[in-house]
């Protein structure tokens, strides 16, 4: 079994994270049983509605106002 942590989930559901395709390629290949936990399902769905994806190019945009995370494009 493979516990899957936040950043794993992430990866793979923004194309543009620097991890996305190992991730995507993980995931495809995988045969092992995963689990993840609720800590991590409270903190990704949070993180990933605390940014907009677009649906185009799967890349987030930072609209919480803070100073961390994904920069907003000009």
């Amino acid at each position: 079994m493979i516990l899957v942590d936040t950043g794993a989930w992430l990866a793979l559901a923004d194309r543009g994270d620097a991890y996305h395709a190992r991730c995507r390629e993980f995931f495809r290949r995988n045969r092992e049983p995963l689990m993840t936990t609720y800590p991590v399902l409270v903190e990704c769905v949070h993180l990933m509605f605390s940014h907009t994806f677009d649906r185009g190019t799967g890349t987030r945009t930072n609209v919480s106002g803070d100073e961390g995370g994904v920069e907003e494009p000009d």
